[in-house]
């Protein structure tokens, strides 16, 4: 098969087929990374792209950021593609294949990025074979078991940021013992997009 190609700004990035091609969500999250990295650069010193794919998020903030990110997925090809775009587009990141933060031990980090794949699985999902799955269906249910783990991973004034959209079941953030706060929102015409803010708060 030939190789699929992803662009944004001055970066070309090669997506394989087994690997979520980035769509609004991602372009939503490179807008807002690109304008509020540039203004808080200083306060992030350890990064993490969780569900990383192919690497978008974690290669922009680590051009913009000029830091190594740690880019995390389950899927290995994921992890090989970013390495390679990392490499193409001169960046410095640290990849690692894992199930969330399964592999990532007692890492604490200033800043979490996570696009999960956040639409609800369907009764046709079920039909496909889970490594191609998981690439963009695990909606309410994976949120909540990132959120469940997260907050032992993120230093006590660190930030995490989170798409989602109204196509994905309603998340309780407080329940998981996070403030979340809306930055940044896109209105497309089949959903509309969301990107939160969460810091440690009071577990409820």
């Amino acid at each position: 098969m030939k190789a699929r190609y992803f662009y944004y700004s001055d970066m070309i990035f090669v997506v394989p087929h087994d690997v979520y091609y980035p769509r609004e969500d991602t372009m939503l999250f490179c807008e807002f990374l690109s304008k509020h990295l540039n203004t808080r650069s200083r306060s992030y010193s350890k990064i993490l792209d969780m569900g990383c794919g192919c690497g978008v998020l974690g290669i922009v903030a680590s051009k913009i950021l000029r830091k190594t990110v740690v880019c995390c997925d389950v899927n290995i090809s994921a992890i090989n593609a970013s390495l390679f775009n990392a490499n193409l587009n001169h960046a410095r990141i640290r990849a690692i294949e894992s199930d969330l933060f399964s592999c990532l031990k007692n890492e604490t980090f200033d800043l979490i990025l996570f696009n999960p794949p956040y639409l609800e699985p369907s009764a046709e999902d079920t039909l496909i074979d889970e490594r191609e799955r998981i690439a963009w269906c695990g909606g309410e249910k994976l949120i909540s078991r990132f959120l469940s783990e997260a907050r032992n991973h993120l230093t006590e004034n660190g930030r995490i940021y989170l798409l989602y959209s109204t196509l994905t079941e309603k998340i309780d953030f407080g329940a998981h013992g996070f403030d979340a706060t809306l930055v940044k929102s896109k209105k497309l015409p089949w959903e509309k997009l969301f990107i939160a803010e969460l810091r440690k708060g009071e577990r409820l």
